[in-house]
């Protein structure tokens, strides 16, 4: 009945696509089947947060399922795929698809999801952008990644390839190596990144990887680690500047639409889970090295801030902030363990839903079924005994 209603409003309401959201008992989804391009708006108290879609541009068909999901109860965006085989559109390319979450717009005449404190388009680089991502994967080839369109033009109603100076920036988290081998055999470059990963400021090496087609495509992915199952932050100006150190300047006085996550998927047999959290965008000063700030201030209250008051008073500074960061792994690791049973729990309750639906409708068939063979029982016997006591009258 739920997708008659959106199919009738689609219909009856073009204009308004855009509003329209799948949320069931706290949890919004897109997902193939039915759909390879299926944007959901997500909201929270009434502002437009994010827009999910399974986002299989390159499928056909496949043998198989992905879904993209957002958990309210803790705010988690989960990202699963597991496909057996695919039939693709475009032959020439081995990626299948990019099942994503997205902060502002994306090109293509999608929703936006624009209710934070930075509008866009914009042509402001300078915020930052922290994500937490683990990943939990068996088999198949498949990346981490944001991508980020950079237009000459501040509309998001727009094809991006109609224009040729448009960029389109990936930064990856992570890779499969075969996923990666064709840029580095094409001379990729190195660069350092300067990143905030667990809360430590580092510079991270990166390769960087550029070609221009229908419009700049440019890559940056790590050269060393993998960079998942931790907290990541970046000054978004800073990783431009990288860019624009290597390729001269591609990127500034353009319009970037907004900050898509999520993964690609190369073509052949896949399975995947993959948990974004703590995906936001901040404005504030790029990222700095740390430094003595001083006497910091705690809630004794908070056990958490107890122990790091406990720790300041009894040790040396260079020693508290190791422990600071031990305590702090802990307490994201507590976090999302309790992410993964609260997200289990809304999963086990649907379930739950559908088996006590499915038992209510089997227990109105056996009734029916019992009535019915009741009445027939009543029929038939009445039947034969009127035949009985017919054959029983004398005759003549």
């Amino acid at each position: 009945m739920r997708l008659k209603s959106l199919i009738v409003l689609a219909i009856l309401f073009p204009p308004f696509l855009d509003v329209i959201t799948v949320c069931d008992n706290g949890v919004y989804y897109s997902s193939y089947p039915p759909s390879t391009h299926d944007p959901v708006v997500v909201g929270e108290n009434g502002r437009r947060i994010y827009v999910i879609d399974v986002n299989l541009w390159n499928t056909e068909s496949l043998d198989g399922t992905v879904e993209v999901k957002y958990f309210r109860i803790n705010r988690s965006i989960v990202v699963t795929a597991n496909i057996n085989s695919v039939h693709v559109r475009d032959q020439n390319t081995p990626v299948i698809g990019y099942p994503e979450v997205w902060i502002g717009c994306k090109p293509w005449w999608n929703p936006c999801a624009n209710d934070w404190n930075i509008s866009f388009p914009t042509t402001d680089f300078n915020f930052t952008v922290c994500i937490k991502s683990t990943l939990n994967k068996k088999k198949g080839v498949i990346n981490v990644a944001f991508d980020l369109w950079f237009l000459p033009v501040g509309t998001k109603d727009v094809d991006p390839s109609k224009y040729s100076d448009t960029v389109e920036l990936m930064i990856w988290l992570y890779y499969d190596p075969m996923a990666a081998e064709w840029m580095i055999m094409r001379g990729a470059q190195v660069v350092y990144l300067p990143l905030s990963i667990n809360g430590l400021y580092t510079l991270e090496e990166f390769y960087i990887y550029h070609s221009a087609g229908k419009w700049h495509y440019i890559a940056l992915f790590p050269r060393k680690r993998n960079i998942t199952n931790t907290l990541v932050r970046f000054n978004l100006e800073d990783i431009i500047d990288a860019v624009e150190n290597s390729y001269g300047e591609l990127i500034h006085g353009k319009y970037l639409m907004g900050i898509e996550v999520g993964t690609e998927i190369w073509k052949g047999r896949v399975d995947y889970v993959l948990i974004i959290q703590n995906f936001n965008v901040e404005v504030e000063k790029a990222l700095e090295p740390p430094v003595n700030k001083g006497e910091e201030e705690y809630n004794l209250t908070n056990i958490i801030d107890l122990i790091k008051y406990l720790l300041n008073v009894s040790a040396e500074k260079e020693d508290v902030e190791e422990l600071k960061q031990k305590i702090s792994d802990v307490e994201n690791e507590l976090k999302f363990k309790i992410s993964k049973l609260e997200m289990q729990l809304a999963d086990l309750k649907e379930k739950y839903r559908l088996i006590a639906n499915e038992i209510r409708r089997m227990q109105t068939f056996l009734i029916l079924a019992v009535v019915i063979s009741f009445t027939a029982g009543l029929a038939a016997g009445y039947i034969i005994g009127r035949r009985s006591k017919d054959g029983a009258r004398p005759s003549g």
